[in-house]
């Protein structure tokens, strides 16, 4: 009596299999549309930029970011590498369009998707599927095996994490 189970999931990618075969039609047109569209990806982004999209995705979604630029910035000097800040920005003016925050775990050769957030002004740009993509790649280069998009429960955002080919995964 009273018992109530709550299932929790996430959705794996395979990095060492990784490739544009393993992704939606609807994500490879994304990922055309965003760069023919000039937006590129920074491999260190500005924990102020992260933070004003995380702001930005909040108010959209309901929340407030738990930390703010300068405790990013703390972070990000506190774990270096290991913390990865990328923003996606129109590569015309530097306005940055989307953002994702990992952290990367070598003795598990997994890279963690802690946060992501996009500037909904700017999201026919597709700078979030690219910014999500860009990581992968990278991080496949780096020797990472999986890509953990710690999460696939809410309703808003599950058919983007599977668009990128993954395993919905209980945890």
């Amino acid at each position: 009596a009273g018992w109530r189970m709550n299932v929790l999931y996430s959705y794996l990618v395979d990095l060492e299999n990784l490739g544009l075969d393993k992704l939606s039609k609807s994500l490879r047109k994304h990922l055309r549309r965003a760069e023919s569209k000039g937006v590129e990806v920074l491999a260190d982004g500005s924990p102020h930029d992260v933070h004003e999209l995380l702001v930005k995705t909040g108010e959209r979604q309901g929340f407030e970011p738990s930390v703010n630029g300068d405790q990013l910035e703390a972070l990000r000097d506190r774990f270096g590498e290991k913390l990865r800040l990328r923003v996606a920005v129109k590569s015309d003016d530097g306005t940055p369009v989307a953002c994702l925050v990992t952290t990367l775990d070598e003795q598990r050769s997994t890279v963690y998707a802690l946060v992501a957030g996009f500037d909904r002004q700017h999201a026919d740009l597709q700078g979030a599927s690219l910014v999500h993509w860009r990581e992968m790649e990278d991080t496949r280069g780096r020797g990472m095996k999986i890509f953990d998009f710690v999460g696939g429960d809410m309703e808003s955002t599950v058919q983007f994490k599977a668009s990128f080919g993954g395993d919905l995964i209980p945890y």
